[in-house]
């Protein structure tokens, strides 16, 4: 195996990131021209052209940016398996879906930092299943029905979703007789797990137009809007907790809509490594917290949403 110059790769992913020479070579405390010759030196070595000029800058070609994206996840586990045997660190890295990390996990790390000081968390958010063998991620928190590969898992959540609202807008959409005017509800949706459609049919109201409203790319985005009065959201319980247990948001229909789908903690299985203490503590934390969750939930959501290895 011949590999690359890493002071080269090192120069390349700098400015990769950074988008200029001139920034690269500021993070890698050398000069510019020191830079723009490590980039040379890589290109010959590699036979490809990296970055190309446009206008006074560098921009990747397109073999750069497909080279880049297959170095810099390497770089980055590199990284991370330094900073873990590094002595008097402790570190845990988690990768979570966006919409439950900043709706449900960011809002509970204090009492995870309070019991452990001494331990650093690194949040980083993506939709992207973690590959364990090659990702340098302890643990991962993902929306879907449990089955990672190269993992071991538990689920934190059942998913089940309801309309939620405003109180006044909620108020908006009875009749006199108590009953709802769905056709008068601007429905806001979550475009990657778009659940409207199943929760309309299920429902049983064939008068209303799921094509309408508005559309987000989280859960988070739409129970925003939701929160300011711009519609009804659907989403479970456990991402609008806050919201619901002061009153800012209400269930504007008790039917709920299952998909079958959940929110599961994953970590290497056995064999393949071995989780750090502080990984440890971190997942045994998670599962803690999630399990208070259900106990505190009602016992509606309650009967659903239990966690289960």
């Amino acid at each position: 195996m011949r590999l690359p110059p890493l002071n080269a790769v090192r120069a390349f992913d700098a400015v990769a990131r950074l988008g200029s020479v001139r920034a690269a070579a500021e993070e890698l405390a050398v000069t510019p021209a020191a830079v723009s010759q490590q980039l040379r030196v890589l290109e010959a070595h590699l036979g490809i052209a990296l970055t190309q000029r446009q206008g006074r800058g560098l921009v990747l070609t397109d073999p750069g940016r497909s080279w880049h994206g297959e170095i810099a996840r390497h770089l980055r586990a590199i990284a991370a398996a330094a900073e873990r045997v590094r002595p008097g660190r402790r570190v845990v890295q988690v990768t979570v879906v966006q919409s439950f990390g900043s709706r449900w996990l960011l809002p509970r790390l204090p009492s995870f930092t309070a019991r452990e000081p001494e331990i650093e968390v690194r949040i980083d958010a993506s939709p992207i299943l973690a590959d364990f063998t090659r990702d340098p991620f302890d643990l991962a928190i993902r929306e879907g029905r449990g089955v990672y590969p190269d993992a071991e898992t538990v689920r934190l959540f059942t998913l089940e979703f309801f309309p939620v609202a405003t109180p006044a807008v909620a108020r908006a959409l009875r009749r006199r007789d108590r009953t709802l005017d769905w056709t008068r509800a601007r429905l806001l949706h979550e475009v990657t797990y778009d659940y409207w459609p199943d929760w309309i049919a299920a429902a049983g109201l064939a008068e209303v137009d799921v094509a309408r409203g508005l559309f987000f790319s989280h859960t988070m985005l739409a129970l925003d809007a939701a929160s300011e009065g711009q519609g009804v959201a659907l989403a479970p319980a456990c991402m609008a907790e806050r919201e619901l247990a002061r009153g800012t948001l209400t269930t504007v229909d008790p039917r709920g809509y299952a998909p079958g789908s959940g929110i599961w903690l994953a970590w290497p299985r056995r064999g393949l490594r071995t989780l750090s203490p502080a990984a440890t503590a971190f997942r045994d934390w998670v599962i803690e917290e999630a399990q208070a969750a259900i106990r505190s939930a009602p016992p509606t959501a309650r009967k659903r949403a239990g966690a289960r290895r």
